[in-house]
């Protein structure tokens, strides 16, 4: 249990590998985004508006995810990590009709660095102590243990 007078050092310790985390995973989901919209929807007059979708839909699951993570819910470490691996697999797909080098590899890169920062000592730990401050501090809305 984390008492108040311990926070700053636990925020000291953890967020920095979240917020590393989070926004590789910004910059992973964009470039992915716009890798795919320009090679799936190439030439249609609606691609920006099928760009901005995959965005507007990738990022409310990447805030949800995160919001989880925060609550202590390990669901949303799987749900970041999904959307990562699809990006990814987005990345790796279309890195063979890049048109634009730096974006082509800022879309693999982008979301390996983000699984690597998900995957390290310092944010499981983080995710195992929010864990534990959720099952142990706070009740069950159902009044059941």
């Amino acid at each position: 249990m984390i008492s108040i007078d311990q926070l700053p050092a636990f925020i000291r310790r953890y967020y920095p590998v979240l917020w590393t985390g989070f926004f590789l995973a910004v910059i992973s989901l964009t470039c992915a985004s716009i890798r795919a919209g320009e090679t799936l929807f190439a030439g249609n007059p609606a691609e920006p508006g099928y760009i901005v979708a995959f965005i507007m839909l990738g990022s409310s699951t990447l805030g949800i995810g995160q919001f989880a993570v925060i609550r202590g819910y390990s669901a949303g470490n799987r749900a970041v990590v999904g959307l990562l691996l699809v990006c990814l697999v987005a990345g790796v797909l279309t890195y063979p009709f890049a048109h634009d080098a730096l974006l082509a590899v800022a879309s693999v890169i982008a979301p390996l660095l983000a699984l690597l920062a998900y995957n390290s000592r310092r944010y499981r730990e983080m995710s195992k102590t929010l864990s534990d401050i959720r099952r142990n501090h706070f009740k069950p809305v159902s009044g059941k243990r």
